[in-house]
């Protein structure tokens, strides 16, 4: 009995050991070969609207964004939260075409499963950006802190306390940076 419940013992745990995962990870490396056709570089966007691909973001790009004169909404997201505003993102859509900002949806993961079933979910119509792995690397925490920093050009300190999903920018300059944008764009796009 004592050899069986071993056995059963070191097998479990050994496969254990042989499993990897990935926390933290942005899901780049578990991208298939054909979901790779899907993700297109941010230059190769022709139309604002949801064509089925999915638009690499960078700093450079931010520059291009941030520059121009339109109303801009740019919000960071992590389609692996299970909170509703994650799952259901048409009232992004909603509420940017209501206040005629151009919203920018930009996803922390290549998870695009997940990505295509949300979006299906939604009927989300405008195209979706993902934050580019070769530039900021596939570390989710990491990514956040540079991204952030390269929209605001502010460093951040503390990353619990300062980390924002949410920038809003008017003529080029940014007017909001923070969370649940949502909630209180009236007011944002008041002052």
């Amino acid at each position: 009995m004592r050899i069986i419940a071993s056995l059963f013992f070191i097998s479990f745990f050994s496969s254990c050991i042989v499993l990897s995962f990935d926390i933290g990870e942005n899901d780049y490396n578990d991208v298939t070969a054909q979901d790779k056709e899907r993700i297109k570089s941010f230059e190769q966007l022709t139309k604002f609207s949801n064509d089925n691909n999915y638009y690499e973001i960078d700093s450079s790009h931010l520059s291009q964004i941030m520059a121009s004169n339109e109303l801009v909404w740019i919000h960071k997201w992590r389609p692996f939260c299970s909170a509703k505003k994650c799952q259901y993102i048409k009232p992004f859509e909603n509420t940017a075409e209501k206040h005629e900002v151009k919203l920018y949806m930009v996803s922390e993961t290549y998870d695009l499963r997940q990505l295509d079933k949300i979006i299906k979910q939604s009927n989300f119509k405008l195209p979706v950006f993902i934050v580019n792995n070769n530039y900021y690397g596939s570390k989710i925490n990491k990514t956040d802190v540079r991204f952030q920093e390269d929209i605001t050009s502010q460093k951040v300190k503390s990353r619990r306390k300062e980390l924002c999903g949410d920038f809003i920018f008017k003529k080029g300059e940014l007017v909001f940076k923070g969370n649940h944008a949502i909630d209180k764009l009236d007011s944002i796009l008041q002052n």
